[in-house]
């Protein structure tokens, strides 16, 4: 199946929030799923953010979305990743992680760094075996960051 994948980065708004849309239902953060909340992130990804998203033939099968314009700590910020549950499992959250990280390096980026909730252990898994370390904890969140 990696071999059917393709990545493809997204600059408008409205690519962005058909992304988002067809990803909703498997955002770990219910609170994300909303029409209103997509769009408003979708707005500010599209000003703002790298968003890659990931494609099995033509169905739309996950996305990320990251940040690499810090010019004064030089840190990208990971914000979303979202793999639909089917397709977990294939290496698809990997590549793109690998695809954010690439270009995090390529914008001058030294560090990427990310929250992500305590109870996502799936997602935890992931950054720990891409090379991410715990930085910080709160009540409901683990801050975790890698060194480029």
């Amino acid at each position: 199946m990696k071999e059917c994948i393709t990545y493809e980065s997204l600059y408008s708004q409205q690519d962005i929030e058909a992304v988002m849309l067809a990803c909703s239902t498997d955002f770990f953060e219910q609170s994300n799923n909303t029409p209103e909340r997509i769009k408003e992130l979708s707005q500010k990804f599209s000003k703002f953010a790298q968003v890659v998203s990931a494609k099995y033939k033509r169905e739309i099968v996950g996305f990320i979305a990251f940040y690499d314009n810090d010019r004064i700590d030089y840190s990208g910020f990971l914000s979303m990743l979202i793999v639909k549950n089917q397709f977990q499992g294939y290496g698809i959250g990997s590549m793109l992680l690998k695809l954010c990280i690439e270009q995090c390096k390529k914008d001058g980026m030294t560090t990427l760094r990310l929250e992500v909730n305590r109870e996502n252990e799936r997602a935890i898994h992931l950054y720990e075996k891409i090379g991410f370390k715990e930085i910080e904890k709160s009540e409901d969140s683990i801050f975790l960051e890698k060194k480029l």
